[in-house]
């Protein structure tokens, strides 16, 4: 098989802005690793290949898109094991740096890193037929916008495969020292009732080198702190300055919840780092404030702090899932009351952000190119707890190559039962059944 892969600088991890809306932030985590000749990697692979047939007569092979991020890249290589060694075709991967531009290669956009214009993308032939694990997320305009400009060529959503999780998580190494409940995975096991700060570092033990001042992030934005305010009513917590409301920080780099984090001056708090200029910021601050949390927020100084502090430190932390970044953490995600869309859309995000369901998706005419190929994704399926301890892995230093075929060879069964025509009225897409939806 061929891989053509036009690999950007940087590091590309899906994040959630503080709207849980998602961004794609710096570099990436590394290009998948060219096939060795004739190399497979199960058992009785199938080793004559073929290409699809368009009704032109052309011939190409399945075009894999995936995102720049780990588990992405491990099930484009699970794709890419199944379709060419169960199925007999050849393959060609493609990663791109963010969602839309993975998008639009499924639109058969001719350079789909250009995202200036979302117009005419198709000629009625693509190159690029399936995306595993695909984040609609935020989304939802830039979709929409190509379905209508490319609406007889549209990609559309094959099969879900579980929801991504954005949110605040805590490590092993902290939440396994509390065993009975309330838990420290729980709003009610936070509670400054029951003095959690025992169980974290303080914040007086983290490298204030490593965190941005308060003034160069979101604790700067009026509108947020205007409307933490609103929602709180702690008027301690924010400040009027000749360019509107800032967060009150203790010692330049850490806001301090209202309760005992605040009037102990930081002594008894609980640290949660976030990155970026402050993902889920004022969430946080809402949290903190009405569930009555000790938090003391800090934003890690660039993304190569945020990764190395969790690590190091016993802290709360901001992370999504899938993800190996924190994997080796085992981290559990900190729960809070469920999602309130009518709370979150006045601005109140005191209960948990909503969850996105993640997609695998594939070109408009993958069902005529090759019905057994879009059987496969249709039917695809995996847990998110199987793809965490895929995670692990890969956190521990297993390339995601190596890890998608080790899965691959251990469920080969599980694999193959993916593969199965499906019926008439699945195999034809329609703008109305796209991701984004």
């Amino acid at each position: 098989s061929s891989r053509l892969r036009p690999c950007a600088t940087g590091w590309y991890s899906p994040m959630p802005v503080p709207t849980l809306r998602f961004i794609l932030s710096v570099g990436l985590i590394s290009c998948l690793a060219d096939s060795v000749a004739g190399t497979t990697c199960l058992q009785n692979a199938v080793t004559t290949r073929k290409d699809l047939v368009n009704a032109k007569g052309e011939s190409y092979p399945v075009g894999l898109v995936y995102g720049d991020w780990a588990s992405a890249q491990v099930l484009a290589e699970i794709a890419h094991i199944a379709i060419e060694e169960i199925l007999g075709y050849n393959t060609q991967f493609a990663g791109y740096s963010s969602i839309p531009e993975t998008w639009r290669a499924l639109f058969g956009c001719t350079n789909p890193t250009d995202t200036s214009d979302n117009s005419g993308c198709s000629d009625g032939n693509t190159y690029s037929h399936v995306m595993m694990e695909s984040w609609p997320l935020g989304y939802a305009s830039t979709w929409n916008q190509l379905v209508d400009a490319n609406y007889d060529f549209a990609a559309f959503r094959a099969s879900n495969l579980f929801n991504g999780l954005v949110g605040m998580y805590i490590g092993k190494a902290v939440w396994e020292q509390k065993t009975s409940a309330p838990l420290l995975d729980t709003k009610e096991g936070l509670h400054e009732d029951g003095q959690p700060w025992t169980y974290f570092d303080p914040i007086s033990a983290f490298n204030t080198s490593k965190l941005t001042p308060c003034t160069s992030t979101e604790f700067a934005n009026d509108n947020f702190m205007q409307n933490y305010l609103t929602i709180t009513g702690d008027t301690a917590g924010v400040s009027l300055t000749g360019n509107g409301y800032v967060g009150v920080c203790h010692a330049d780099y850490w806001w301090l919840a209202p309760g005992e984090c605040r009037t102990s001056s930081g002594l008894r708090c609980v640290p949660v780092i976030t990155g970026g200029t402050g993902w889920a910021l004022e969430e946080y601050m809402q949290k903190a404030t009405v569930w009555q949390i000790p938090l003391a927020i800090g934003v890690a100084k660039d993304f190569q702090e945020f990764g190395e502090l969790p690590m190091s430190m016993k802290c709360l932390f901001y992370w999504w899932e899938p993800d190996s970044l924190f994997a080796t953490l085992e981290p559990k995600y900190v729960t809070f009351p469920a999602h309130n869309a009518a709370a979150w859309a006045t601005g109140n995000k005191t209960t948990t952000g909503g969850f996105g369901m993640l997609e695998n998706l594939v070109s408009y005419d993958l069902p005529d190119l090759a019905q057994d190929v879009f059987g496969f994704v249709y039917h695809f399926q995996m847990s998110m707890d199987t793809m965490r301890g895929i995670m692990r892995d890969v956190a521990s230093g297993e390339s995601t190559k190596d890890a998608a075929c080790r899965w691959a060879t251990l469920n080969t069964g599980v694999l193959r039962s993916f593969i199965q025509i499906p019926t008439t009225e699945s195999t034809t897409g329609s703008a109305g059944s796209t991701a984004g939806s």
